[in-house]
């Protein structure tokens, strides 16, 4: 009986720390995210920003690459994402934006429950290209995305 009480503890334990680790790597994110945004635009706001948004991938890339949170912003000018823990960088200029859409995958992840915004965007080859996140209020991001480029 005893055992099982300490085997249950140190389960109790081990979940503790993992979850405090996940909440401080969350929010170091968040923090990252926010003092990345305000380099980049120190001046002009952001229409729209999201600190952690989830880069789902770049189709052209195809579906091994790497995926993660980082900076997300919308300008009059451009869409712009940095990644929180790796190199990518990715500058969609207002022009290069086709068409915006949420859908319910991309590059086969799927995310249940939630829809993902989809750009559709000429790339730096003069290809048909496109790229998703998962961003807080997707439905905002997609009104400001169509009517900064489009004026809807």
């Amino acid at each position: 009986m005893n055992n099982v009480l300490v085997i249950i503890a140190g389960v109790i334990v081990i979940v503790s720390i993992v979850l405090v680790a996940f909440w401080l790597l969350w929010s170091r994110i968040g923090q990252s995210g926010q003092e990345v945004l305000e380099s980049r635009y120190p001046l002009d706001k952001p229409i729209l920003s999201d600190a952690g948004a989830y880069f789902v991938g770049v189709e052209s890339k195809g579906r091994l690459q790497l995926r993660g949170n980082g900076a997300l912003a919308l300008t009059a000018t451009e869409l712009w994402y940095k990644a929180a823990f790796f190199s990518t960088e990715l500058v969609i200029p207002m022009q290069d934006i086709n068409h915006v859409e949420l859908v319910d995958s991309h590059l086969g992840k799927v995310v249940f429950g939630r829809k993902m915004l989809k750009v559709y965007f000429k790339n730096i080859n003069d290809q048909a290209d496109s790229v998703a996140f998962l961003v807080n209020n997707e439905s905002l991001w997609r009104q400001s995305l169509e009517r900064a480029k489009f004026g809807k």
